[in-house]
């Protein structure tokens, strides 16, 4: 059984599971005020847990309608992808750096995009969480949570408009892959500890949006 603890087995965090499961389940539970509380008020125990940081991200993510939030989001988010690339250069076998490195850029490229931040960083931040989820994923394939990051590239950019597939052979992105995309949001919503309740929403869109 893959829980959040071993999931994340080489990190060199001290994560309490019990205090990010908190703060997910609040944030899934529709009470993203609360859970950006929570997770700002564990992490300022232990301000380098990336796990804890990245839970902040999430639900801050969801209150960014308001304009003032989002200068310390983006702040917090180059942030945290500054820490995990140092962790990470340091040590290429930190079991947790390169899942957050993937998250958080995948997260920052989904800001820029929905709020005009620039099309030329949000392609280069999604192709750079493709790679760090892919190695993540070589050293461990049983954490279910790796495969919404890995899920979504390869949905959204294989079924992006002509624009998008233009602008990809530009920058030399890796390409999509539709069905494998699927199939890893599905396992995500199955397996993630973390992220299940997220995959299975991104399903449901996609199901009812895209393919009928």
């Amino acid at each position: 059984v893959v829980t959040p603890r071993t999931a994340f087995a080489q990190s060199r965090a001290t994560t309490d599971p019990a205090q990010l499961q908190a703060g997910y389940r609040l944030l899934f539970s529709g009470d993203k005020n609360a859970a950006a509380a929570h997770f700002d008020g564990v992490a300022k125990t232990n301000p380098d847990d990336l796990p804890l940081r990245y839970g902040w991200l999430m639900a801050e993510r969801q209150r960014l309608d308001n304009k003032e939030l989002r200068p310390n989001f983006e702040k917090a988010i180059d942030a945290i992808i500054d820490q995990a690339e140092k962790r990470y250069d340091k040590n290429p076998k930190d079991g947790e750096a390169p899942f957050y490195l993937a998250n958080s850029h995948f997260l920052r490229a989904e800001y820029r995009f929905s709020y005009d931040k620039g099309m030329w960083g949000a392609a280069r931040d999604g192709a750079n969480a493709k790679g760090y989820i892919d190695k993540y994923i070589k050293q461990h394939p049983e954490n279910g949570d790796a495969y919404l990051v890995q899920g979504m590239y390869n949905y959204y950019v294989d079924i992006a408009p002509a624009f998008a597939k233009v602008l990809r052979l530009f920058l030399f992105l890796p390409s999509g892959d539709r069905k494998n995309g699927l199939k890893q949001l599905e396992r995500a919503a199955e397996k993630g500890t973390l992220f299940g309740p997220e995959a299975t929403l991104i399903l449901a869109e996609i199901y009812a949006r895209y393919e009928n």
